[in-house]
């Protein structure tokens, strides 16, 4: 079903958003040869955006997936989309995070197409909604989306989820190894014998890493409590490091941080339900699920000096900033 000139898709940096890259192929019939797939995150999409829209022309389609509002972007975002749209592509957004209604409203009014579910993956909003759409039925979708969101809504209840959540993971063959991936999905494959030594390959790694990541380990707070830890390793994945924190210390919320400059930090933050990390994120500039999201901050620059020393400043002054504005807001329920 090729109705548009050219499909551009800008999609979530991880398995979801490449089991929804990938599902938009096979629902428009369009290979992964004849599409250009950017992989993005949210607190760079503008960046991506105004990079990719240099290729598009009147008659392309440029597709979003698994990629939500964030703060401190936003109107980045609005004004690149805005200039995109002005010159004759058309945009539609699918995506499962929390979303401020207004922004949806707002992106709406410049002809935006928004399917916004947060009841499913990002995955399964591009197979419910897109194959809707397009008045199609693809059988291997509704395999896609259990596996897929087994692993991202972080149930489990699929047996190839956390297989598939690994094998995401590019290890040391960059980038290309993510387009591998879409490509197997869309040629109809689940699971094959590369995938399988790509995950041995990287569960040693993962063993490997874990060791010196929970060294970095430090709690704050009795009745909130927060861990945090300082990750320097691709592997393992925030989520799962996230998982072992608040299992190992019974903690309403773990953070992840991990260095983006001198003296700026990335902040993944996870729940089980203690407390509502999407109201954190959202506060800091970001945003994502109550149980799932993410964020950055700026150091003081004495915090960023004494850090080169030890990391321990920055997990410290870390977890005192999140208890401060989860507990002021009331976005931890304290036990």
């Amino acid at each position: 079903m090729n109705y548009v000139n050219n499909l551009f898709i800008v999609t979530h940096n991880d398995l979801d958003g490449m089991g929804g890259a990938a599902a938009f192929m096979r629902i428009l019939g369009k290979t992964p040869e004849e599409v250009t797939t950017i992989f993005a995150e949210p607190y760079n999409l503008d960046f991506f955006l105004e990079n990719v829209s240099e290729s598009m022309e009147k008659g392309d389609l440029l597709v979003i997936t698994d990629i939500g509002s964030n703060n401190s972007i936003f109107e980045n975002v609005y004004n690149v989309i805005k200039k995109i749209i002005s010159e004759g592509v058309r945009i539609e957004w699918y995506d499962h995070h929390v979303w401020d209604q207004r922004d949806i409203e707002k992106l709406s009014a410049l002809g935006v197409e928004m399917f916004i579910d947060t009841e499913t993956c990002g995955t399964g909003v591009v197979a419910k909604y897109a194959q809707k759409k397009f008045e199609s039925h693809d059988k291997f979708l509704d395999r896609l989306e259990k596996a897929v969101c087994s692993a991202d809504l972080w149930k489990w209840d699929d047996e190839l989820g956390g297989k598939l959540y690994r094998v995401s993971y590019t290890m040391n063959k960059g980038i290309e190894w993510k387009h591998k991936i879409i490509k197997k999905f869309y040629e109809g494959i689940l699971w094959d014998n590369e995938m399988q030594s790509h995950l041995e390959e990287y569960m040693r790694e993962e063993l490997n890493n874990f060791d010196s990541i929970l060294s970095t380990l430090k709690s704050y707070g009795n009745r909130c409590k927060i861990s945090a830890v300082y990750k320097d390793k691709e592997i393992p994945s925030d989520s799962l490091v996230g998982a072992t924190l608040l299992s190992r210390e019974n903690a309403s919320i773990a953070i992840i941080i991990k260095r983006k400059s001198a003296r700026r930090v990335s902040l993944s933050l996870r729940s089980r339900g203690k407390a509502n990390v999407q109201v954190v994120a959202k506060e800091l500039g970001g945003g994502g699920h109550p149980m799932a999201s993410g964020a950055s901050i700026l150091l003081p620059w004495y915090v960023a000096l004494l850090s080169t020393f030890s990391k321990s400043f920055t997990i410290k002054y870390v977890l005192k900033k999140v208890y401060l504005i989860s507990t002021k807001n009331g976005s931890c329920l304290t036990t």
